[in-house]
């Protein structure tokens, strides 16, 4: 009676592991589906966001509104404000600093 009772433990610890094991299985595809749909909409949005600064840059603002361009900031414009000034500063240091080191290029010239 009681190695009935064993073996009836272990199938049940072994059903239990082999179930969850599944679901795991079940967990990771379903969450790269919604990884590739993520990146579908993305995708799909910066596209539209191109489009609406290029009908904004265009004076073709109708065409910008129907892309659901609210008459605000592009969102080029909003990255931009959304740099802090002390980081604009630093990103501006370094990109006047690689404008003036030479390149191998200007040093084969000389």
């Amino acid at each position: 009676m009681m190695g009935g009772v064993i073996v009836f433990l272990l199938a049940l610890i072994f059903v239990a592991q082999v179930a969850k094991a599944a679901g795991k299985k079940k967990l990771g595809r379903a969450r790269a589906e919604e990884k590739l749909v993520d990146d579908a909409f993305a995708e799909e949005e910066e596209r539209r966001q191109t489009w609406v600064e290029h009908y904004v840059n265009q004076g073709e603002l109708d065409k910008a509104r129907e892309l659901g361009w609210n008459g605000l900031a592009l969102p080029s414009q909003i990255q931009e404000a959304a740099i802090p000034q002390w980081k604009q500063h630093e990103i501006d240091q370094r990109t006047q600093q690689d404008a003036a080191t030479p390149t191998m290029l200007d040093l084969d010239n000389l």
